[in-house]
């Protein structure tokens, strides 16, 4: 018997009605609240009109958040008695008798200097020497020989640098050193002071006395 011949199986295809979609509103992205700026409505002690705090990130994690300055605190020897440019401005002007002595670098001082100001230089090594006087110092400094004679009679002695914190920062600065020395060899009732801020300060606020 031969095969009966079919034709080829036709796909069922069923055809439905197509409904247009309705328009969807546009998405919006989600925004955590941490990022959404929050309104502070008025009233009792509040501001009149809305205020808008931002703050974003502030109170998470920091982003905008300015670095966090912490001043390191200038360390001093202690022991140390200071006089301000005012008291020292005092000293000068009344003509009272005192020494002040600039322990800066010779150039510096021949750039400019306190009136009536003597320059010591002298090496630290001679500085701790007991037995060099503060008499030697000076005459070795080029002080005039009634200065260093006399020194012993002043009521007070100032001695300053360039205003540096490094400058009373260690007992083995120049300036400690020496105002230690006077302090040692002074007579009592003779005032030995450091002046705050140096020359520096000084002569911002006293340009007629430098």
């Amino acid at each position: 018997m031969n095969a009966l011949s079919m034709p080829p199986a036709t796909p069922l295809v069923m055809s439905m009605p197509m409904t247009p979609l309705a328009p969807t509103a546009p998405m919006t992205p989600a925004i955590p609240s941490m990022l959404t700026p929050s309104v502070i409505p008025s009233g009792p002690g509040t501001p009149s009109e809305a205020t808008e705090v931002l703050g974003l990130f502030s109170r998470t994690n920091g982003l905008s958040r300015k670095p966090e300055v912490r001043e390191v605190p200038v360390t001093t020897v202690s022991g140390l008695d200071f006089v301000s440019a005012c008291e020292l401005s005092q000293f000068i002007e009344t003509k009272s008798c005192g020494l002040l002595v600039d322990v800066r670098p010779s150039a510096d001082f021949a750039a400019g200097h306190i009136s009536t100001a003597v320059s010591v230089t002298a090496p630290t090594t001679l500085v701790r020497r007991k037995a060099f006087s503060i008499e030697r110092l000076l005459a070795m400094a080029g002080a005039q020989d009634e200065v260093a004679a006399s020194w012993k009679k002043c009521t007070w002695v100032v001695l300053y640098g360039s205003g540096a914190p490094e400058d009373t920062a260690s007992e083995d600065t120049p300036l400690v050193l020496l105002a230690r020395k006077f302090a040692a060899e002074a007579p009592r009732g003779c005032r030995i002071c450091v002046l705050r801020g140096g020359y520096t300060d000084f002569a911002r606020e006293k340009t007629s006395l430098c």
